[in-house]
Order: C-alpha cells, then sequence, then structure tokens
C-alpha cells in the first residue's frame, strides 16, 4: 500500500475500532469564556492523539518503513533560545523511509504523557519539530476530536511526502528557515529576507523541477516523498 489516500482511510479504520473518546467543538456557537483558558476538562481524553501517531507507525511500518524506539528524554527545538530548558518527552518512536527512497529522511514521533497527553513530530532531524498536537489543552482552545485528529493525519501526510527547506542567516536578524510542502502549505521561523511570498514561489518551482533566483547565501535541501503518489 504506497497511496497515502489509501493508508489515511486504513488508520481511520484501525482508529474507529478503538472506541476512543469523541466530542465536538465546544466553541463552534459561542464566544470562549474568561476562565476556560485556566481548566482542562478531561485531560485523558486527549490520549486519541497518541493512538493516532501510533496507527500512522503501524501502517507505515506495513507499507515499508522501518519503526523502532529510540532512548531520547528531551529535545531543544530547532530555533529554541541555548538558554531555553530542553523538552521533556516520555517515548519516541522514529520512523525511518522505505529502503530505496532517495532523499528521503525519517520521521519522528515524540510521545508526552501529561498533565495533557501530547503528541510532536518532527522530521530530517529530531529536533526539527514541525507540529504539537494538542498545542494547548485548555478548554478554551479546545476544537473538538475531530480537528486534533485531521492535524495528526495531515502533519504525518507532510513528513513523508516531498517538500523544500530554505535556509540562510541575516546580519540583523541572525538564522532563518523556510518550508514548503508538497500540498502547498508553508511556514517560517526567524526574519526571513526580503519578500515571503517570493520564497513560497521559488519553493514551488524547485519542486517542479525549476531554478529559481534566490537570495545570496540561501541554502536548498530538497526532500523526496517516501512514497510513488507524494501526498
Amino acid at each position: 500500500m504506497e497511496n497515502l489516500h489509501m493508508m489515511r482511510g486504513e488508520v481511520a479504520r484501525r482508529y474507529e475500532a478503538l472506541g476512543l473518546p469523541s466530542w465536538p467543538d465546544p466553541q463552534a456557537h459561542r464566544e470562549r469564556r474568561g476562565e476556560e483558558y485556566s481548566t482542562v476538562t478531561e485531560p485523558q481524553r486527549y490520549r486519541i492523539v497518541p493512538a493516532r501517531a501510533r496507527l500512522w507507525a503501524d501502517v507505515l511500518q506495513e507499507a515499508g518503513a522501518t519503526v523502532f524506539e529510540e532512548n531520547i528524554r528531551e529535545i531543544r527545538p530547532e530555533g529554541w533560545p541555548s538558554d531555553a530548558r530542553p523538552r521533556p518527552v516520555d517515548r519516541v518512536l522514529r520512523i525511518d523511509p522505505p529502503a530505496g527512497r532517495s532523499g528521503a529522511v525519517p520521521m519522528w514521533v515524540l510521545e508526552m504523557d501529561g498533565p495533557v497527553p501530547a503528541v510532536a513530530l518532527s522530521a530530517g532531524e529530531v529536533e526539527s519539530l514541525y507540529a504539537l498536537h494538542p498545542d494547548c489543552g485548555c478548554d478554551a482552545c479546545d476544537a473538538g476530536s475531530e480537528d486534533l485528529l485531521l492535524a495528526i493525519d495531515e502533519a504525518v501526510q507532510r513528513l513523508v511526502g516531498p517538500r523544500v527547506i530554505l535556509r540562510g542567516r541575516t546580519a540583523e536578524h541572525g538564522p532563518w528557515r523556510h518550508r514548503y510542502f508538497v500540498d502547498g502549505r508553508a511556514d517560517s521561523s526567524g526574519e526571513v529576507p526580503g519578500d515571503y511570498w517570493a520564497l513560497y514561489w521559488a519553493c514551488a518551482e524547485i519542486v517542479s523541477g525549476g531554478a529559481p533566483v534566490l537570495p545570496a547565501g540561501v541554502d536548498v535541501e530538497v526532500i523526496s516523498g517516501w512514497f510513488v503518489d507524494g501526498r
């Protein structure tokens, strides 16, 4: 099974059989209340997030990836200040691409038990953090269970798909990074030079095989997808 759309369907099918909690978006038809920013209703219901990520690991392994647990108990994400305390983690799964996928890079699933269960996803290097879900477990930030599951699915699909990463440094603001994913999503860290959208469209051109003009001193990393359909 090398089609990510089919894999996503298989993950959803297996997840449904687990009988885990589900809940609607509590903010859908009302304003957030101030006290909700300091309360967490049923924090353990967020265990749905590591459960979903683990199912992705299983399905990716069946598609040819290699999965093993690494003995990592804390990380300092890329871009954090050097004096910031590392972030503790409870379990770390490394997922390597199927053999023969030239230019593809590994992905990591970092599980944190609490007080609110959460999962971080990184790729390339374990410190290269892409997503943290939930990023906040308070009631005010709760958008419902479906939103969390969608976020995990989309993050995994992006991290096993093709992308372009630009890196550089400006004299005034220091290091920066711009990432472009094949589904058109992009993000940046640091102060990118010049026009953000110029970098965005340059990355899109690179993905299509082009060679756009980039600012001086920019390093370009082109990462291959794990699977044939690339999505």
